[in-house]
């Protein structure tokens, strides 16, 4: 015996239709119940658009389906209209049924889905019903787009209006307070370019306007105070401006000035700054002459390109670039990692390694969860502009904000996608303080600058990189002798609040070299080397 949910659905603009309604649904697919031997498991009644799936009822029925052991194999509606109105969406939702063992079935257009020809009829239904939707949006669409010709505004009224209606039931929008005069002060205050936008904004908040700073920015921009409204594009036809039948709020010549005004102060795009390999030290280093800070430039030859470390004007000083880049990477050759600091930074590394993954696998999460939000809302505006509840202005607006912000999360997960995560199984033979110099050569140019910004908390005199380092590589490469203050008995109980206590144990094997560390520089040290793998390792990744 087959075991069925009947799915009874009704759009709102359909309540009223005679044979939508969901009583005559419910009686005539109780009749087709009884007259064919089907059990009713539940009845389930849907008030919502079939343009998607994303309908409340069906969504807790599905659930339902996916995580109870039901009997139910037959899922049965009046039309399949009913059903879907988006071919591609019905299609997809099939399928998905049958993997569930439950066939979908309209008794007044019964369809064999087993048999292959039936595919046939099921398309004619469906495409049926999507083109009825299309074209009524269509109309809807004509209907705003020629209306906005004719002046109306159309939707909610924006701030300073309101919605309303005369006697003979021509709807309009009229001017409200106060936040029509808080609005017209806000005009005139910008009017007179004495004050910032983010002051006047302010003021105007106090005085009591409800409005965030984004919309504040945006209503400052729109013709609608002035008398006039925007005619997006629509066909071939190109966007433009026309005159309202609404009140004005301000005038167009304040409007125009207030316009030429925000032009002015909108910011200017900041340079941007090149880095190059061959100056990689620039602004980290000091001139020995008047101890300004070294800037960098390149000069055509003959036959090639030199680059120059130099002073600012007033100072004759330059050096070589590419004989001072030689000197650093000398002195990062000649490092040489002190034990137990190998021990440390592989384990560092491998910790590093395991949060690389776990957090570029939660970010794709993230970013999908967000994708997947933004597609549910073009969806749900499309509904509510269907029904008239938006108008197409505010439809587009949504959408194309939507379609960036996708656009912008796709790009993003193609990124986390083919960014580099150390895999652990390489860690064990790529210890970065054995190979510091090979790291840094194989690493990109803001790396480096990050490493060497680092490695020096202070500009370096050229020629003092190494008394000039700070003092965590000074321990791990030995490069003075670092005895502190005798160590405590109670050390591991006060620094494990500082780092974790794993490398703090490894750190403490120090004392056999009779080189005591205290426990704030073993919590210098751990933040140093976690830094400096880190920048090695990322800028080792893009290249």
């Amino acid at each position: 015996m087959s075991v069925a949910i009947l799915y009874i659905r009704v759009s709102t603009d359909e309540q009223a239709v005679k044979g939508y309604s969901q009583r005559s649904q419910a009686e005539r697919l109780a009749k087709y119940c009884s007259l064919n031997n089907v059990e009713v498991f539940d009845t389930i009644f849907e008030d919502f658009s079939a343009k998607t799936f994303n309908r409340p009822q069906w969504m807790k029925f599905f659930e339902i389906l996916k995580t109870k052991n039901t009997t139910v194999n037959l899922v049965l509606f009046t039309s399949w209209d009913r059903f879907s109105r988006n071919i591609s969406d019905a299609y997809y939702m099939i399928q998905k049924l049958k993997k569930l063992g439950i066939n979908p079935q309209a008794i007044d257009q019964p369809i064999d889905l087993e048999i292959p020809e039936s595919k046939i009829m099921l398309a004619m239904y469906l495409a049926t019903s999507e083109v009825e939707n299309d074209r009524k949006s269509k109309s809807v669409r004509l209907g705003i787009h020629k209306a906005k010709q004719e002046g109306k505004w159309m939707g909610k009224a924006p701030l300073g209006y309101q919605n309303r209606q005369s006697m003979t039931g021509r709807k309009y929008i009229a001017l409200k307070e106060p936040e029509a005069t808080l609005l017209r002060n806000a005009f005139e205050m910008i009017g007179r370019d004495e004050y910032s936008i983010n002051y006047i904004y302010k003021q105007v908040v106090l005085a009591g306007l409800k409005c965030s700073r984004s919309n504040f920015s945006a209503l400052i921009r729109n013709p609608v105070y002035c008398g006039q409204i925007i005619i997006p594009e629509f066909g071939m036809e190109k966007k433009y401006i026309h005159d309202g039948i609404h009140e004005r709020l301000i005038s167009i010549l304040l409007f125009d000035k207030v316009q030429e005004i925000l032009n002015k102060r909108r910011k200017k795009t900041p340079r941007k700054v090149v880095l190059s390999d061959h100056l990689i030290l620039r602004g980290f280093l000091l001139c020995p002459d008047c101890g300004k800070t070294l800037t960098g430039s390149g000069s055509m030859g003959r036959s090639e390109k030199y680059y120059y470390y130099h002073c600012s004007l007033g100072c004759k000083f330059r050096t070589r670039a590419d004989r001072v880049n030689e000197q650093f990477l000398l002195f990062l050759k000649k490092l040489n990692v002190q034990e137990p600091y190998v021990e440390l930074s592989e384990m560092i590394l491998k910790d590093i390694s395991c949060e690389g993954y776990e957090k570029n696998s939660s970010d794709q999460s993230q970013v999908t969860l967000r994708v997947d939000k933004l597609l549910d809302r073009i969806i749900n505006a499309r509904d509510l502009f269907s029904k008239g509840d938006i108008d197409y202005d505010d439809y587009m607006t949504i959408r194309l904000h939507c379609q960036d912000q996708i656009k912008a999360g796709i790009k993003e997960l193609q990124q986390l996608a083919v960014n580099f995560v150390m895999p652990i199984s390489t860690v064990n033979r790529n210890y970065p303080l054995n190979e510091i110099y090979e790291f840094y050569k194989d690493a990109d140019i803001l790396s480096k600058r990050q490493f060497i910004g680092l490695v020096f908390p202070e500009k370096v005199i050229l020629d003092n990189f190494e008394t000039m380092v700070n003092q965590s590589m000074k321990i791990i490469f030995n490069l003075k002798d670092n005895l502190t203050s005798p160590i405590q008995e109670n050390y591991f109980e006060e620094s494990t609040k500082i780092a974790e206590e794993k490398y703090l144990k490894v750190i403490a094997k120090a004392v056999v070299k009779n080189e005591i560390i205290t426990p704030e520089i073993a919590s210098q040290i751990i933040f140093f080397l976690k830094k400096v793998i880190f920048i090695l390792f990322k800028g080792k990744s893009k290249n």
